[in-house]
């Protein structure tokens, strides 16, 4: 069973560099992929934070290189300090400009809860809404001329579906993909795990794995950690699953047979 923690002590996490521990539970899911062969060279951390994320997987996959996006520009010198190669933008479906509800308070930890869909919690509060310029990852792959990617993991406050539609490239090398996944309403007007999933499917991806969750002061599930793995890959074989590859597959996550 994964380890659940509140949305609280994810909070406190972040305000405390996050330890190793708040990531185990993902930890051990992806460690079932690497081994049944899951071997990245090239890892894309989407939501970066302060680069604990991709710190804690340069320990897993120590010959893969890796590349960090993050939207909150008082993170700049956490990430530095991690040494790995970042860029500082918002991400989503196509290049403009967007609303971005974000924090006064000069500081990283200080400012976690930033996000183009408002957190919908009493610990985030709202200093200023700003018209911030938003990228997408594409683009951004291009410009710094990295990848291609196997591993993506993408974990933005909500705003997970708007940047997988602007990474399409990006995602034809992908094989395994992290994502953040909202049950509940925790920021405002974000797309629910249901289109994630539609998304995703339409993407070449189906469900392999729930790595972890959170849950509130009540106990009610919040959001996951889910692993999506790519329809073609091996990781769907006996040899990892002990299954054959689902039927379904041949009809590229196409169910119109089952739906009402």
């Amino acid at each position: 069973m994964a380890r659940c923690y509140s949305v609280l002590s994810i909070v406190i996490f972040a305000f405390l560099g996050v330890t190793r521990d708040a990531y185990a539970a993902q930890e051990d899911a992806v460690k079932r992929l690497q081994a049944c062969g899951f071997k990245p060279t090239s890892v894309l951390d989407v939501g970066a934070n302060v680069g604990t994320w991709s710190r804690v997987y340069k320990t897993l996959f120590p010959e893969a290189t890796f590349f960090m996006i993050e939207g909150n520009d008082k993170c700049q010198g956490e990430l530095a300090a991690t040494g790995v190669p970042f860029e500082i933008s918002l991400v989503g479906r196509a290049e403009g400009s967007i609303t971005y509800h974000r924090r006064k308070d000069g500081t990283c930890a200080a400012s976690t809860g930033n996000s183009v869909f408002k957190e919908n919690t009493h610990i985030f509060t709202e200093d200023e809404v700003v018209e911030a310029r938003v990228r997408t990852i594409d683009s951004i792959v291009a410009a710094r001329q990295v990848g291609p990617f196997q591993f993506l993991k993408v974990d933005i406050q909500g705003s997970e579906v708007p940047a997988l539609l602007g990474a399409r490239h990006t995602l034809e090398s992908v094989e395994v993909v992290m994502t953040e996944a909202p049950v509940m309403n925790y920021n405002q007007g974000s797309p629910p795990f249901t289109v994630l999933t539609s998304v995703l499917n339409h993407l070449g991806f189906e469900i392999f794995d729930i790595a972890d969750m959170a849950r509130s002061d009540k106990g009610l599930l919040m959001q996951m950690d889910v692993l999506w793995v790519r329809r073609s890959s091996a990781l769907w074989g006996p040899a990892c699953t002990g299954y054959p590859v689902p039927s379904h597959f041949t009809h590229k996550g196409q169910h119109a047979e089952w739906m009402p």
